[in-house]
């Protein structure tokens, strides 16, 4: 598979799927961290009750601070 860029990320392979997205493994282009970054699905997103579910999803882990919860870095 070839990498996708997204801003400023490197997306290399897609590594889980659930109900409303998917994440991908990839590397910041500035950084060089790895990252996982999650995406809802084309046809989900439509859904106003689907983005807005997101949007508590990702208010609600950036709240979160432990080494076994993954960090927000930014959405949107």
């Amino acid at each position: 598979m070839k990498r996708i860029d997204l801003g400023p990320f490197h997306l290399d392979r897609r590594v889980g799927e659930g109900g409303m997205g998917e994440v991908w493994r990839g590397r910041h282009s500035h950084s060089g961290l790895r990252v996982a970054v999650k995406m809802i699905k084309p046809h989900v997103v439509a859904e106003e009750r689907f983005r807005t579910a997101f949007l508590r999803e990702v208010e609600s882990v950036t709240r979160l601070d432990h080494p076994g919860i993954v960090r927000v870095f930014d959405h949107g």
